[in-house]
């Protein structure tokens, strides 16, 4: 599936993230609200972590505006010294989790990938009627900022 050219995410690149292009995620008209709430600075971030984040954040942005016909969805995201922490949830129409590869899509599946690629956590809760929500604890050592 193509992305609509300019989104914000094609602003970031690897190394480097800024929540600016996190404020400007793109609002379909069947969306009413997204609340976005990120530290105005953010630690510099190794690079498998920064391109971790922004492809589960992509994946993300496309199954709230494409696919779960929400209202509001609530971005957060944090930072310590050792880890990224991103919470995206919505008030979508939800899904079963068991029959999400099965139907076609294999987003979620990738995203579980990419995320143990990356020695993190996500973790995604979803039900029929009652939204979803991912979180992903992606840690990091100071020592690998550079790469």
């Amino acid at each position: 599936m193509e992305r609509p050219p300019g989104s914000a995410l094609d602003t970031l690149h690897p190394g480097t993230l800024s929540p600016q292009p996190l404020r400007a995620l793109p609002v379909s008209q069947k969306q009413k609200s997204i609340f976005v709430d990120c530290p105005s600075l953010l630690p510099t971030l190794p690079i498998l972590v920064t391109q971790t984040l922004l492809r589960v954040m992509r994946e993300a942005r496309i199954n709230v505006l494409e696919r779960a016909e929400v209202s509001e969805v609530q971005v957060h995201v944090a930072a310590s010294a050792s880890q990224i922490c991103l919470d995206v949830t919505d008030n979508g129409r939800g899904f079963e989790l068991a029959g999400a590869s099965r139907e076609g899509h294999r987003g979620i599946e990738i995203v579980h990938e990419r995320a143990a690629a990356a020695s993190s956590l996500l973790t995604i809760t979803s039900a029929e009627g009652s939204g979803t929500r991912l979180r992903l604890r992606l840690p990091y050592r100071e020592e690998e900022r550079d790469r």
